[in-house]
């Protein structure tokens, strides 16, 4: 499974909190070249009598190291300081495989650990109300129960509920949905969009998946939503159920051998929909996805004339809770969709994903029902 994650100074993470693993694997060999590499960074172990005298703890936040294979007698490639890291995979040992500025290697996850994701809310207690917000990162885990789970951050041990939403009453949150791609223009917005911490839900077609498999993989690997929009983009009001069916396993196929993601929510076509469309949703328990806001980025291919659906001499347009559709097939619509992020984020807009925004309001979503904000 694919996961972002970030260590900052949020959330404290231990990347080695067990004693024993430090104990066995700080007497190699090759700790000799972790310490000169730990040494570049200010971190400073004294060797393994240090760790016999440890309290239990040996916690490493401010920096990990990374491998040449998931093994702790592997070269080691790396020392890093906390920052925004990409797991390309997992195994069933703890090691996880990430992307770095010099190449892919591996680092190690102890089995405490969790993925938390982007906005999850953080306790004092298990009776009062959340204090704080977190970005997406892996962190350790104290104590759990079915519901809660008890992390360390630099407030002290906080709780996080499972079960809870990550979108505060107060919060002005809006999803950004881009339609028709991958193309040529989405790696841009992906950089742009990485850069501002902002996520967005794509509604891929097959026919693009399968043209761009691997930017279809990025599009997941950084944490954005993928939605299925068909295989290949016909009016479903014009098909038969037998033919809406196929467009939609063909899709679903695509999608899957590309990221391993077999999507939750679906876009009609020009968002064409009838009861036979909502029926064959259904089967596949999809829920359809419209929008409140057209930018008809289609239609003008103009940045000017796409920004002006978000603000005009007024000030800002969208609302709260909008869905906005734009398509990541025109170098317009990213120079647009780029200004109107950052414009947003100075009025103090959430991006979210559509199924956060729309659990967040509607709770579960019924496949075969419409939602457009």
């Amino acid at each position: 499974m694919v996961y972002n994650y970030v260590i900052n100074d949020r959330i404290r993470v231990s990347l080695y909190s067990e004693v024993d693993i430090i104990k066995k694997f700080m007497c190699l060999g090759t700790i000799f070249l972790a310490i000169a590499l730990l040494l570049a960074t200010a971190i400073i172990f004294t060797g393994c009598g240090a760790a016999q005298a440890d309290d239990g703890v040996h916690d490493i936040t401010w920096s990990f190291l990374t491998y040449a294979e998931p093994d702790f007698q592997a070269e080691v490639k790396g020392s890093y300081d906390p920052q925004p890291v990409n797991i390309i995979q997992m195994n069933d040992d703890g090691w996880a495989q990430i992307s770095t500025y010099n190449g892919e290697w591996w680092t190690y996850l102890t089995e405490n650990k969790r993925y938390l994701p982007r906005n999850t809310m953080v306790y004092d207690d298990k009776l009062g109300s959340p204090i704080f917000r977190i970005e997406p990162q892996v962190v350790t885990i104290l104590e759990q129960d079915e519901e809660w789970i008890q992390i360390s951050t630099y407030l002290g041990e906080k709780w996080v509920n499972l079960l809870s939403r990550s979108i505060l009453p107060e919060d002005r949150v809006i999803a950004f949905t881009f339609d028709d791609g991958p193309s040529m223009h989405t790696e841009r917005l992906l950089d742009e969009l990485a850069e501002r911490n902002v996520v967005a839900t794509f509604f891929v077609l097959g026919t693009q998946v399968t043209r761009y498999p691997e930017l279809t993989a990025r599009i997941a690997r950084d944490g954005h939503e993928i939605g299925s929009h068909s295989y290949g983009h016909p009016l479903f009001t014009r098909l038969t159920a037998a033919r809406i069916r196929d467009e939609i396993n063909r899709s679903h196929d695509a999608i899957y051998q590309a990221t391993g993601v077999t999507p939750t929510l679906f876009r009609p076509p020009y968002g064409g929909q009838n009861a036979t469309v909502r029926s064959v949703a259904a089967e596949f328990g999809l829920p359809l996805i419209l929008w409140s806001v057209d930018t008809r980025d289609w239609e003008t291919q103009n940045a000017t004339a796409i920004l002006s659906h978000f603000v005009n001499d007024n000030g800002v347009k969208v609302q709260n809770g909008d869905i906005v559709l734009m398509h990541d097939v025109y170098a317009s619509t990213i120079d647009a969709a780029v200004k109107a992020i950052d414009l947003l984020l100075e009025e103090g807009f959430i991006f979210v994903t559509v199924s956060e925004l729309l659990i967040n309001r509607y709770g579960a979503l019924a496949p075969g029902n419409v939602y457009r904000r």
